[in-house]
């Protein structure tokens, strides 16, 4: 994060008077920059300086300070400290209504300079403090969000080509995930398959042999996984095994199910 010391703009007509303030400005560490006119003024407040000292006797003075608090990233625009040469006090007042963040009835007073000034230029600093930590955060977010985006493609890749036939089961016995090796085995798509029970996908003699069910709903409540077993289905032979797939502090209960069957005909041939 950058630690450049804070900018102040002087928008002032007068030279005198803007020589003066400057000089104080520096000797204050701060930066400052300068405009003699309001065409200079609205240039470098695009520029984005930590704060406004304006002068409201300039030409056009209340266009800059609608302009200064038009808005920035912090939503309140650039903070403004008025003055006023020509002493109008109903200058002042519309300046306050305008959102001026203080007025200054002697700014060639140094101590009266840096009282008004050195809060609001803290203040913005803490504030530009926030802002960096809260973009860290948000990048640090958007780069976790690909990271784990990018992990999700390569684990369904994977289990996309594995000869496996992955099921995972929620607490309420349905189905909210296949891979696409169940779905070539079952030649029907991922769609038809997802939020059913595994009674409605699986025809029964299927599952009552194996009591699949049962195990599932013993993992799921247990959160142990169950052992390798092995079924024979119209001449295939198949093992298969339930794992719980729970979040990291549980201890027991798991939140869903895996499913991992395999064709294991070949082998046994």
């Amino acid at each position: 994060m950058s630690t450049t010391r804070p900018q102040v703009l002087l928008a002032a007509s007068d030279l005198k008077e803007r020589k003066t303030i400057a000089h104080h400005l520096r000797e204050g560490s701060w930066r400052c920059a300068q405009a003699i006119n309001w065409q200079q003024g609205l240039r470098k407040l695009s520029k984005h300086p930590d704060l406004l000292l304006l002068d409201l006797s300039m030409e056009r003075a209340e266009q800059i300070l609608r302009r200064a608090k038009k808005g920035t990233r912090n939503g309140n625009g650039t903070a403004v400290v008025v003055f006023d040469r020509k002493k109008n006090p109903l200058r002042e007042i519309k300046a306050l209504r305008l959102g001026a963040d203080g007025y200054l009835g002697r700014p060639e007073i140094k101590e009266e300079l840096y009282a008004q000034l050195k809060p609001l230029l803290d203040r913005q600093e803490a504030e530009k403090r926030h802002f960096h930590l809260l973009h860290e955060a948000e990048n640090k977010a958007l780069r976790l969000q690909r990271e784990n985006k990018r992990l999700q493609d390569f684990t369904e890749k994977i289990a996309a080509n594995i000869p496996l036939s992955i099921i995972i089961v929620n607490r309420e016995g349905r189905v909210t995930y296949v891979n696409q090796n169940l779905c070539r085995a079952m030649e029907r798509a991922a769609a038809q398959l997802l939020g059913h029970t595994l009674s409605e996908i699986f025809p029964e003699p299927f599952l009552e042999p194996i009591g699949l069910d049962e195990t599932v709903q013993s993992v799921l409540v247990g959160g142990i996984a169950a052992q390798r077993r092995s079924m024979e289905y119209r001449g295939n032979f198949y093992t298969y095994r339930v794992l719980p797939i729970r979040p990291r502090k549980a201890m027991s209960e798991s939140r869903q199910a895996m499913i991992l069957i395999e064709n294991v005909s070949e082998l046994r041939s």
